[in-house]
């Protein structure tokens, strides 16, 4: 083998042998920031989630809880609202309040 093509094969070997550890070496550690990133992300998305979904669920408890109150009469809205039903359906309290509940559930969104 001439000398020329010695110094090119350990040019070569010097040359790209550290080249590849060192790229692969950076790809690697730039695959586990980014998991760590993303994992970082999808959890502090999953806290702000739960947050609305309680802010919503607290909301839906509120209006849930308009619809029970007691009036400056002591009655019930179900009492004050019962004349306004259909005289033909035959529902028992715990139905009407449902039916209002659902009414206002579809009203607000």
């Amino acid at each position: 083998m001439k000398l020329k093509r010695k110094i090119f094969l350990i040019f070569s070997l010097v040359a790209v042998i550290p080249m590849i550890f060192l790229t692969t070496y950076t790809v690697v550690q730039y695959t586990h920031m980014i998991d760590n990133r993303m994992e970082d992300i999808s959890h502090e998305q999953q806290e702000n989630l739960s947050d609305a979904i309680d802010a919503s669920y607290t909301s839906i408890r509120q209006v849930f809880m308009l619809l029970t109150f007691a009036s400056n009469t002591d009655s019930s809205i179900i009492k004050i609202l019962r004349p306004y039903a259909d005289p033909e359906i035959h529902m028992t309290n715990m139905d009407f309040a449902m039916r209002i509940r659902i009414f206002f559930i579809l009203t607000i969104f």
